[in-house]
């Protein structure tokens, strides 16, 4: 059918700022907020996943927080005197500083002068994600879960003010 709508013109000569569909709520009064990519920059979404959306959301890093344990209010916390750890294994490439990277003198341009500092999820903006359950008798071997993201160094950029 048809029905009114709205069209928003942008200038062509400038960068604009567009923002995520994204799904509301709150988890414990606190926001949910995701931003699950659309393929090709992430798989989640196409897959879905159930951390993308409140409604099949089943707990991580939106709800624990400040050591708020997901249960049900008669369950007790099995592991009370044993905070639970959570870890991130991360990858950097780096360059050594040299104060005068031509040995010359009078030459005193270091090798590293503006560093940019650039950082990309595999789960592409969500933070986490569910490794989803395999039917039941499905073999190990063919119960593989694999997410991949796929995206430039633009997709890292964002305009701010230096």
């Amino acid at each position: 059918g048809h029905g009114p709508s709205s069209m928003t013109f942008l200038p062509v000569d400038a960068p604009q700022s567009i923002c995520f569909k994204e799904v509301a709520g709150t988890i414990g009064g606190n926001i949910f907020h995701k931003a699950c990519l659309p393929f090709p920059k992430s798989d989640l979404d196409v897959q879905h996943n159930p951390t993308c959306s409140i409604e099949t959301y089943r707990g991580g890093l939106q709800c624990c927080r400040d050591g708020v344990p997901l249960l049900d209010k008669d369950q007790e916390v099995p592991w009370a005197d044993e905070p639970l750890v959570y870890r991130l294994k991360f990858r950097f490439y780096f360059e050594e500083y040299n104060s005068n990277s031509h040995g010359d003198k009078n030459d005193p341009d270091p090798s590293h002068k503006s560093l940019v500092r650039l950082y990309w999820q595999t789960e592409a903006r969500a933070g986490e994600y569910d490794i989803v359950q395999c039917p039941k008798g499905t073999p190990p071997s063919q119960c593989t879960q694999v997410i991949t993201s796929r995206w430039q160094v633009r997709d890292m950029m964002k305009d701010c003010s230096i």
